[in-house]
């Protein structure tokens, strides 16, 4: 439902959302398919995962720095502040990356994943700051800031729970709770997205 209502026309205003849904849909599909055909513990499967958590998180940085540089208010001073934006974005994601290199495949994609997700989630919150409290009503990108804001709220509670490793029922249950909230956040981006703008 998502990526039609962006085929229907959102997607003009939202590409790297669109980029992101379309990346989030094919790399699942890729993990299923992988994990059907190298098995799940392969290391094969260990190489691929690690690059398409990657690419799906590269994405979701770019897509936050995106709506950052879209509610940023529009004059001279902002354009400057944009364009130190989109440097600084460049630079913690090839810093990650070259920085935290270990020659451990794991060690070095878990710390360089976890970078992004930090830096994804504390400006995806100033994003959500913005829209609030600006004076022009943006609903959508509150929305899309919002809902992704609890899918990342979620993923942490959800990993807290799993890595409890108190009994295998409290893992099933972090697994759930990462689940239902980034279909949660799905369905909200798909509700912002059907708002129109005239009634908005």
């Amino acid at each position: 439902m998502l990526i039609l209502t962006l085929s229907q026309g959102a997607g003009r205003y939202f590409p790297t959302l669109y980029v992101y849904i379309v990346c989030l849909l094919g790399t699942t599909v890729a993990d299923i398919l992988v994990v059907q055909t190298l098995g799940g513990k392969s290391p094969g499967y260990r190489h691929y995962y690690w690059f398409a958590e990657l690419v799906r998180q590269s994405v979701l940085f770019v897509l936050v720095v995106s709506l950052a540089m879209h509610v940023a208010p529009v004059n001279r001073r902002t354009k400057a502040m944009v364009r130190w934006m989109g440097l600084s974005a460049a630079a913690i994601w090839f810093g990650s990356v070259a920085a935290c290199y270990s020659p451990n495949l794991n060690t070095w994609m878990t710390t360089v994943v976890r970078n992004l997700s930090f830096f994804t989630g504390v400006l995806n919150l100033i994003v959500w700051f913005l829209c609030a409290r600006s004076q022009v009503r943006d609903p959508q990108r509150l929305l899309i800031a919002g809902g992704l804001g609890l899918q990342m709220t979620g993923e942490a509670i959800g990993q807290a729970l799993r890595q409890m490793r108190v009994s295998y029922e409290v893992s099933a249950a972090g697994n759930i709770v990462i689940v239902a909230t980034h279909l949660l956040c799905l369905f909200i981006w798909w509700r912002a997205l059907s708002i129109d703008e005239r009634y908005a």
